[in-house]
């Protein structure tokens, strides 16, 4: 399983080349992950609601000013608190993406997911991250999803004995989480899974100078959180219709 001092070797595809924003649409969404990002930093700090609504006006006033109420020059002169938290709280919000989540009352903090795309779109390139160690808080997510029982097991052929608790486990929730929190969790383990498969391209992850993991690795975490879902599909959805945990910001 993964440990520190990871690299990144191998070739990568020349689609991902160059500036990331030459190959992705940068939607709303993504910018207020780059003034989170900005905000947090690489301590992954957390900041409030107010300091969010605040920091998207300035950084993009065209996304996220109130509309009607202009200055001299034509921009937003006030913040549109209201978009920003569509953004976090509407029908596809960033906490439930597992990009953001919540610390306290009306205070936030990017996940690692939501700290890796943020990077990304902040302007860097897949090669200029390729060329710097994996990101210790990554490797960690990755060491720990290879060193839960569920993996074991599913490595193993005993798909049958993995339970639902071993599933949790992979996840990191429990039976009584919330339907955010699931979510939230799920796609987490999702971002970070697809994220490190895009950093490895068709090189390898070197682990402690003697073992390696590829892409094909990965790719068998990917399944097993697909398998896992269809598997205890019932068990999830029990969590799913809970409606008890408050919506605010």
């Amino acid at each position: 399983c993964p440990s520190r001092g990871c690299f990144i070797t191998g070739s990568f595809h020349p689609i991902r080349h160059g500036h990331l924003k030459m190959s992705m649409r940068i939607t709303v969404a993504d910018r207020l992950l780059i003034v989170a990002y900005r905000l947090g930093g690489e301590q992954r700090k957390a900041f409030s609601a107010e300091q969010l609504v605040v920091g998207a006006w300035k950084e993009f006033p065209e996304s996220f000013g109130l509309r009607g109420m202009l200055d001299d020059e034509g921009r937003p002169e006030y913040p549109d608190s209201n978009r920003v938290f569509a953004e976090i709280m509407g029908s596809k919000p960033l906490r439930k993406r597992g990009l953001l989540e919540k610390t306290s009352d009306k205070t936030y903090r990017l996940t690692e997911a939501g700290r890796q795309r943020a990077s990304l779109l902040s302007g860097k390139t897949i090669q200029d991250v390729a060329r710097r160690k994996l990101d210790r808080s990554l490797q960690e997510n990755i060491r720990r999803l290879f060193g839960t029982r569920a993996y074991t097991k599913s490595r193993s052929g005993r798909m049958t004995d993995i339970t639902f608790f071993d599933a949790c486990s992979f996840w990191g929730i429990s039976p009584r989480s919330s339907a955010m929190h699931l979510e939230a969790k799920l796609a987490h383990t999702k971002e970070i899974l697809y994220r490190v498969k895009e950093y490895i391209g068709s090189g390898t992850i070197v682990l402690n100078r003697s073992s390696k993991v590829s892409a094909s690795d990965i790719d068998r975490l990917i399944q097993l959180h697909s398998d896992l879902q269809n598997k205890f599909a019932e068990e999830l959805d029990v969590i799913r219709q809970r409606t008890d945990e408050r919506q605010l910001a």
